[in-house]
C-alpha cells in the first residue's frame, strides 16, 4: 500500500529568518576553512605516499589550484543542498521572501549580462580613484600566478559558475528573503549588499577602499534579483563580473 509523500509548503514551512541567513553565510566560510584544510592536507598525504613508492606526487603548481576547486565546489554541494532541506518549500518563490529558483525573462538575463561587465569597469574605476596608487592584491589573482594554462581554465570555470551560485543563493535568496520581512525591499538591497562586500575584505586583504565596488555589485545582483523575480539574472551578473577579474589575470599572468 503507497502512502503520499506531505511536501513541505509556505504554511508549514516558515521563511528564512535574518538570524537562520546569517549563521548559513558563516557557515559557508567556515566550511572553506574546513574543507580546504581537509583538502589541502589530504593532497599532501598522498604525495607523501606517492613519493615514498617511488612515484611523481602532484605537482606543486597545481597543489592549491586543486584546492580551491575541490573546496569551493564541496561548499557549495553542502550549502545548496542544505538550503533546499530548510526552504525547499520557498525555493521557486518568485517573490521575496522566496529564493527566486525560477526561469528569468530573456530581457533580465540579456540586462545582467550587460550589467555583469559594465559594474567591474565602474568599480574599478572607482577603486582605482579611492586607492590613490595602491596594488589591489587578489587571493585569486595570486593563486593564478604559476599555476598552468589548464588549470586555469578549470579554475575560471568554477569561479564564474560555482561561485556566483551559491553566494547569490546565500546573499540575494536566503539573506535579502530574510530581510524583506522586516523592511522594504530597497533597505533589503543596500543591508544584502553591504554584508556582501564586508565579507569579501579578507580576500583583499583588508582593502576598505574596494567596498564601494564590492557593495556596487551587490547592489546590482539584489536589484536584478527583486525586479525580475528571479535570482539566475544575479547569478548571471555575479559570474560576468568574476569573468572579467579572473580574466584579466588568466591573460597577464599566464607564462607559456
Amino acid at each position: 500500500m503507497s502512502h503520499a509523500i506531505d511536501f513541505p509548503t509556505p504554511a508549514t514551512q516558515p521563511p528564512p529568518r535574518w538570524w537562520e541567513a546569517l549563521a548559513l553565510i558563516a557557515i559557508y566560510f567556515l566550511l572553506q576553512v574546513a574543507v580546504g584544510t581537509l583538502v589541502g592536507r589530504s593532497i599532501l598525504a598522498i604525495d607523501n605516499l606517492m613519493l615514498d613508492s617511488g612515484s611523481t606526487g602532484l605537482a606543486p603548481a597545481l597543489r592549491l589550484p586543486t584546492v580551491v576547486v575541490v573546496t569551493l565546489t564541496l561548499a557549495t554541494a553542502m550549502i545548496m543542498a542544505l538550503v533546499r532541506w530548510r526552504w525547499s518549500a520557498w525555493l521557486d518563490g518568485s517573490r521575496l521572501p522566496g529564493l527566486g529558483f525560477v526561469r528569468a525573462s530573456d530581457r533580465f538575463l540579456v540586462t545582467a549580462a550587460g550589467l555583469g561587465f559594465v559594474v567591474p569597469i565602474v568599480g574599478g574605476i572607482l577603486t582605482g580613484w579611492l586607492a590613490h596608487g595602491q596594488d589591489l592584491g587578489q587571493t585569486i589573482t595570486e593563486i593564478g600566478r604559476g599555476t598552468p594554462f589548464g588549470a586555469r581554465v578549470v579554475l575560471l570555470l568554477v569561479v564564474v559558475s560555482v561561485g556566483p551560485l551559491v553566494e547569490e543563493t546565500l546573499f540575494r535568496g536566503v539573506f535579502l528573503g530574510a530581510l524583506s520581512r522586516h523592511m522594504s525591499s530597497a533597505f533589503a538591497i543596500t543591508a544584502s549588499a553591504l554584508l556582501f562586500a564586508v565579507v569579501h575584505l579578507p580576500d583583499l586583504h583588508g582593502a576598505a577602499y574596494a567596498l564601494p565596488n564590492l557593495f556596487l555589485l551587490g547592489w546590482v545582483c539584489g536589484w536584478l534579483r527583486v525586479r525580475s523575480g528571479s535570482i539566475w539574472p544575479a547569478v548571471l551578473a555575479h559570474g560576468a563580473n568574476n569573468l572579467i577579474a579572473a580574466g584579466a589575470w588568466f591573460v597577464v599572468t599566464h607564462q607559456p
